[in-house]
């Protein structure tokens, strides 16, 4: 969401300790890899 409107983070749910994964490479962009991902926390 890099460069998204600003009213469009405003929607945005966030689970408390959920991981959000970034890949950054030489040369390019962020690329969003997981968001929000809680799969590691138990039910």
């Amino acid at each position: 969401m890099v460069g998204a409107p600003a009213h469009a983070w405003l929607s945005m749910q966030d689970d408390h300790a959920a991981l959000t994964v970034l890949r950054y490479r030489a040369g390019r962009g962020p690329v969003l890899v997981r968001y929000n991902d809680a799969g590691h926390l138990p039910v």
